[in-house]
């Protein structure tokens, strides 16, 4: 060892002390390094981010590739509470109020690698994505809640004005106007048309709910609106309304279900109009009448559709790769419509499903036939399963 003026630069047992404090420094900082899964926080994803090099601005670069991976890790996040469809339909939403405000869903993270990649700058990221912020932000935003119960909907309404047919379909225009704003898939009537004959159409707005049901499956429709709507005059007197004619419309509809019959919802909405000359009071009687129905009926179909869905219970999920695997493959079944994830904590996770015929026992038989899920409790609107 060095001397300096004949006296040891450090002694022997504060340079042990020395190299000791180093290798607990090291022990500690490769214990706090995330490990990848479930943790009481959210969830420890793997996600990189790849950005076009700028030897001129290195900083910035390597700024930029870490905001890429973070983004990405919060796209995994969002991508198993959303589906692919919902996500391209709302992308301009999810965009600006999540995905913008990435650092919001990232507890913490470790830089696993950096570096230039000819004419890119990568960096591979693990993130700790706060999942339930994730979830509860898209909630917020209507974006899960509006999947459950948005079938297609084929509205059939016979129209009458002062007992005589109507020329237009003001009532069913007005209805479907009410139900596309609430996320509900409608028919086109030319495609009605083409699946089925007149006979059965004009039997179904006459209130053939038997007629209803072939039609809804033969026009691939899982709910058919079957309804009047009618306009009489009031007989208040042009003369009382300053020249003016007052009609009352009132829509009754029933929302039969595809296949099986069942009458889903019902209601019945009165509106008045006031025009100057007797068809364009009555349309506008029946346009009031029509959306309010419209509006009322689709909160009815959201709660009846979402008590009919099938309630899945799943544990020990090992990470969020595992979960979006299970996700698309029950999507990737022909009866299944949607698959919806309502909680995911610490390996944990309730999911809903909807589709035609779905119940415990048909999908209690379907993961019997995978190797890795064990099948524990069935019942016709639930199933609780584990991952081995």
């Amino acid at each position: 060892m060095k001397k300096i003026y004949g006296k040891p630069l450090i002694n022997l047992s504060t340079y042990h002390l020395i190299i000791l404090s180093s290798l607990l420094i090291i022990g500690c900082s490769s214990t706090q390094r995330l490990k990848v899964g479930a943790t009481e926080g959210g969830e420890v994803v793997e996600a990189e981010g790849m950005v076009p090099y700028n030897e001129t601005d290195l900083p910035g670069t390597k700024s930029a590739a870490l905001a890429a991976a973070q983004r990405s890790a919060v796209e995994k996040a969002v991508g198993v509470y959303v589906s692919a469809k919902t996500r391209v339909e709302k992308a301009v939403l999810v965009e600006s109020k999540i995905l913008a405000n990435t650092s919001g869903y990232i507890s913490k993270y470790d830089v696993l690698k950096e570096g230039r990649d000819g004419e890119y700058y990568k960096t591979r990221i693990r993130a700790l994505v706060l999942l339930k912020k994730v979830g509860e932000d898209l909630e917020n935003l209507g974006l899960l809640s509006a999947e459950v119960g948005n079938p297609r909907v084929a509205v059939l309404i016979e129209e009458t004005i002062d007992g005589n047919p109507s020329d237009s379909p003001d009532a069913s225009n007005a209805l479907s106007s009410a139900l596309i704003d609430r996320g509900y898939i409608i028919v086109d009537r030319s495609a009605m048309a083409g699946a089925a004959t007149q006979k059965i159409i004009d039997a179904v707005e006459k209130g053939d709910l038997e007629g209803a049901v072939d039609l809804g499956q033969q026009v691939k429709a899982e709910v058919v609106l079957v309804g009047q709507g009618q306009a009489s005059e009031l007989k208040n007197g042009a003369k009382d309304l300053g020249g003016f004619v007052s009609y009352r419309g009132r829509v009754s509809l029933q929302a039969v279900r595809s296949g099986t019959g069942q009458i889903l919802a019902t209601t019945s909405q009165e509106a008045s109009g006031l025009n100057v000359n007797k068809p364009l009071a009555a349309a506008k009687a029946l346009e009031g009448a029509a959306k309010l129905a419209g509006e009322e009926i689709a909160g009815k179909l959201l709660k009846s559709l979402k008590a009919q869905t099938l309630e899945i219970q799943i544990h020990q999920i090992k990470d969020l790769d595992q979960l979006k695997k299970f996700q698309e493959n029950l999507s990737s079944q022909p009866e299944v419509k949607g698959v919806y994830l309502r909680n995911y904590s610490q390996g944990e996770a309730s999911i809903s499903i909807s589709g035609t015929g779905i119940n415990g026992e048909k999908m209690a038989a379907l993961f019997s036939k995978d190797s890795t899920l064990a099948v524990n409790n069935i019942s016709p609107s639930s199933l609780d399963v584990t991952f081995k």
